[in-house]
């Protein structure tokens, strides 16, 4: 019931108004389907599968204040067209991708905002003014207008709008635009930014237009191109991009004449190609090449790559990633080249590197980085990474680091104590090794004189001296969210992650308890739990009296639901279920499937809290009697969070008679 009442307010507040399921799934409207949407509607009216409208329903609808939304429409007639023009709210059509033309004069003349992003054919240049120029409303690629990535047909009129629009902007990309006119083509190529043209065969005349073009040309589905084509190709100006299938001797040494800057998608190159592109007058980038067999080749691209000294790193957006490599692995002469690079080295794809490669990247003139490393031998070079620091904000997500400064090496599999030194020498907020399993005593010595936050989200087991060492260290918090034992209270103390714990002392249990019943944002950062509910969990799989004692006197605000959870517990003697049965918050056991009498006495007792033990199978009625004289609290066995009871709850007739009448106990609806 509450989930209809959910969904009938989430689609009153859309106004997604439909009569019922199969009124849904309808796609025409009757004009007594119209009215009655209209009625009902909130400010948006939106339909999702309605695929036509008669002209008489679209005047209904143009009636109604506010979006009219037609996701579904795929086909509009001319008179349709006139009647939805007069409605005076934001229209869209974003499922239509062609018109006729005398249905799009009629929708050119809407005077609210007008979204037509699917429309994939355009040559009525009174819509696309209307698209492109109309004010505020024009967002090219947003979720208004017009998308010219959909466009596959144009006419030099709509080219000319285009151009227009995107004249001072970011460039124009038309990837579906596959066989263009020679007209579109000389209006396009009047652009100052960036142009990107899908077309698959590029013809000699089509490549004299577009030498006429200054801005950065991309062909990015033109896999081939004749060599007079491209002869003529390469005497433009500004900067060309290719993603040709292949390279001979012959193309290289027509590229390597381009004075631009030129681009090109290619993985592998011959040793022979790469030595005449490296004498190429051409800036050159190979942004997908995962291998460099020369150091000519390797001196060309170094001088080619993008410089961004660290005053200007500040001007730029945080996803900007310097010069990015793909290369797979580097040979020590390539490297010797690469060291020379005087910005931030993005090597995205080296997962291993012989350690005299490492040792000479450790020399690298600007910032090295190399998420995938998998293995990092040298000291150097763990050195060199630690002087990087960047955002980390989606990487270690916000919950927990919010955004700021680290560095990250989520692939490393182990290090050296030596390399764990060099790695805590990181100046920023986050340190993030979440590939490694384990850790030495000393490694974990040498991280704990990292005095940020350090992020072990994979490492399982840790010994009692690792912890210790980490415990007591410069370390302010340590992410251990797979640690499956901690027995250091002083690691208790700073560790983040505790969800899958199945073994702690009680001196840990207290100090877990007292940190998550603190609240603020300590407990916030260190147990993950909602920025206004400080809860427990822990996967503890065996439990003591004493611990039980300790996780017990957890305090917290009960009224907004706040938990301690023991989802992993499927046993529990009396004298443990004694002391849990004083918590002060909500007890969820989804693990437990069997209660003794001893141990359903234990809860009768409890104070006015709620206990909820959805996993328990049965309820044999030794037990029930127990459970019969609860007078305070309630201890409830209805399915819940993280329930694990496979069957429906057993209950006895005699069992079930000497519940149901006690408020104190909530059973699940019996079949």
């Amino acid at each position: 019931m509450r989930l209809a009442i959910k969904s009938a307010v989430f689609l009153m507040l859309f106004g997604i108004v439909f009569a019922d399921e199969s009124q849904e799934k309808e796609r025409t409207l009757t004009p007594e389907q119209a009215q009655e949407a209209i009625r009902d509607a909130a400010e948006t009216l939106s339909f999702e599968h309605v695929t036509s409208l008669t002209p008489e329903v679209a005047a209904i609808l143009a009636k109604h204040k506010g979006e009219l939304a037609l996701y579904g429409l795929e086909v509009l007639s001319a008179d349709a067209a006139k009647a939805l023009a007069k409605h005076d709210g934001r229209l869209n059509l974003k499922s239509i991708s062609s018109l006729p033309d005398d249905a799009a004069l009629a929708l050119a003349k809407h005077q609210g905002d007008l979204c037509m992003q699917g429309l994939a054919e355009l040559h009525c240049e009174p819509l696309a003014r209307r698209l492109l120029l109309a004010g505020n409303s024009y967002r090219v690629g947003g979720d208004g207008g017009l998308n010219p990535d959909r466009l596959t047909s144009i006419s030099p009129e709509v080219a000319e709008l285009l151009v227009i629009a995107e004249q001072d902007g970011d460039g124009l990309w038309l990837t579906e635009l596959k066989s263009p006119s020679i007209d579109v083509l000389k209006v396009l190529a009047r652009i100052n930014g960036d142009l990107n043209v899908g077309i698959d065969s590029l013809s000699p005349e089509m490549a004299r237009v577009l030498a006429t073009h200054s801005g950065n040309l991309a062909l990015p589905t033109a896999k081939e191109i004749d060599r007079a084509t491209l002869a003529t190709l390469v005497t433009k100006e500004g900067g060309l991009e290719l993603y040709l299938t292949s390279i001979t001797p012959e193309v290289a040494m027509i590229l390597s004449g381009f004075n631009g800057g030129l681009t090109l998608h290619v993985e592998r190159l011959p040793e022979d190609i790469e030595r005449v592109l490296a004498k190429s007058k051409a800036s050159l980038s190979i942004p997908e090449l995962k291998e460099i067999k020369t150091g000519e080749l390797a001196r060309k691209l170094v001088e080619a790559a993008p410089v961004v000294l660290p005053g200007d790193r500040q001007r730029l957006p945080l996803s900007f990633e310097g010069w990015q490599l793909a290369v797979e692995s580097l040979s020590p002469a390539v490297a010797e080249e690469i060291k020379a690079f005087r910005g931030l080295l993005m090597l995205r794809a080296c997962e291993t590197l012989p350690l005299d490669v490492e040792d000479i990247l450790s020399e690298v003139e600007g910032n090295v980085k190399a998420p995938a490393l998998r293995e990092l031998k040298s000291v150097k070079l763990a050195r060199k990474l630690a002087e990087h620091a960047e955002d980390v904000s989606t990487v270690a997500g916000t919950s927990m680091f919010g955004s700021s400064s680290g560095l990250e090496l989520r692939n490393l599999s182990e290090i050296s104590p030596d390399v764990a030194g060099a790695l805590a020498s990181h100046s920023g907020e986050y340190l993030l090794l979440d590939g490694l399993r384990s850790l030495s005593d000393d490694a974990a010595s040498r991280l704990a004189e990292f005095p940020g936050i350090l992020s072990l989200a994979s490492v399982t087991d840790l010994s009692a001296k690792a912890q210790r060492n980490l415990g007591s260290g410069k370390v302010k918090l340590v992410r251990l969210s797979s640690l499956r034992t901690l027995t250091d209270p002083l690691l208790a103390a700073n560790i983040s992650g505790v969800e899958q714990l199945e073994t702690i002392t009680s001196e840990v249990a207290v100090i877990l308890v007292n940190r998550s019943s603190r609240g603020g944002g300590l407990a916030f950062n260190a147990f993950g739990s909602a920025p206004n509910q400080f809860s427990l969990w822990l996967n503890l799989t065996e439990i003591s009296p004493d611990i039980a004692a300790a996780l017990a006197a957890k305090t917290g605000n009960r009224a907004e639901g706040e938990t301690l959870t023991l989802p992993s517990l499927r046993t529990l003697d009396a004298a443990s279920a004694t002391e849990l049965a004083k918590c002060r918050v909500i007890l969820h056991l989804p693990g437990l499937n069997k209660l003794t009498p001893e141990t359903a006495a234990a809860f009768a007792k409890n104070t006015e809290e709620l206990v909820v033990l959805d996993g328990v199978e049965e309820i044999p009625f030794e037990v029930a009697k127990e459970l019969a004289t609860k007078k305070k609290g309630v201890v409830s066995f209805t399915p819940g969070y993280g329930n694990k009871r496979k069957t429906p709850l057993r209950l006895p007739n005699e069992s079930a008679e000497l519940l149901k009448s006690n408020k104190h106990i909530i059973l699940p609806e019996q079949p």
